[in-house]
């Protein structure tokens, strides 16, 4: 699956990027209270590493994004905008029977973190009961991604870069972009292959998981009360997914890119 969705997040990338010049401020009118510079703060509180040249950007040792990624990130957000959990539990599943969009809304209201904390303070009053009725800014759900990597000890892990700068070697700033996108998502996969959780993730998804049941326990039937060891590899693979739609969907929002869940079932031998 991460060979497919991140080969897959390469071709994209390198063909929307030679699609042409594109308007970079998108339509709508801005929200009074929200401000783009409040969800940098809590990106950069979150410990992403903000990049502004991905020719240059060292081999990630925590996840990383684009200034550019940033301000299509600030742009949505002060316009309202992000995915609706409904199609978040559409392209992303239930893992364990919990609907993803309740994973998410556990988490920001859960108080397991800062970063929580911040999603929080960023999104203010919602109907949390209906999770799926809820709009999470792309920056919030990167935030979600980038919580998790540092609860898996994913950041220290890594210890610093060998090599300082990366080249990679493109023949076109396309090639130069995808090539770094691709190296950050390594990243974000290596980082969810919790092969035997530590006692801080479990305890940091634990936190989450009890959450969400609170949140979803009337709408949802079914759940499963105890996070057991697939559940837990169900969750950690639909973070990694997710990670990777936020990080081409906000590299491609001037283009226009538009993710939709298909009914085909894709079957593949191993």
């Amino acid at each position: 699956m991460r060979q497919g969705i991140i080969a897959l997040a390469f071709a994209v990338v390198a063909t929307a990027c030679g699609g042409g010049s594109a308007d970079l401020d998108p339509p709508g009118d801005r929200v009074p209270e929200r401000s783009g510079d409040a969800l940098r703060a809590a990106l950069d509180d979150a410990g992403i590493a903000i990049i502004e040249d991905p020719a240059s950007a060292p081999p990630p040792t925590r996840m990383q994004l684009w200034s550019y990624q940033v301000e299509n990130m600030e742009r949505e957000y002060e316009r309202g905008g992000g995915y609706l959990g409904a199609e978040l539990d559409e392209l992303m599943g239930s893992p364990g029977g919990m609907p993803f969009s309740y994973l998410l809304a556990g988490w920001v209201t859960s108080g397991v973190s800062d970063a929580s904390d911040d999603a929080l303070a960023l999104m203010g009053d919602a109907e949390w009961g209906n999770a799926p009725g809820i709009l999470f800014p792309t920056g919030v759900v990167t935030l979600f991604v980038a919580d998790a990597l540092d609860a898996s000890g994913a950041n220290e892990a890594r210890g610093a870069p060998l090599v300082q700068l990366a080249s990679y070697g493109g023949d076109s700033v396309c090639e130069t972009v995808a090539g770094w996108v691709k190296s950050a998502l390594d990243f974000i996969f290596d980082g969810l292959k919790v092969e035997s959780p530590g006692d801080g993730f479990l305890g940091w998804l634990g936190t989450v998981w009890n959450t969400a049941l609170d949140l979803a326990r009337v709408a949802v039937e079914n759940l499963i009360e105890t996070l057991t060891a697939p559940v837990v590899d169900l969750i950690t693979s639909a973070l990694a997914v997710v990670g990777t739609l936020t990080m081409i969907t906000s590299l491609l929002t001037p283009w226009g890119l538009e993710v939709v869940p298909s009914q085909r079932t894709t079957r593949v031998a191993i």
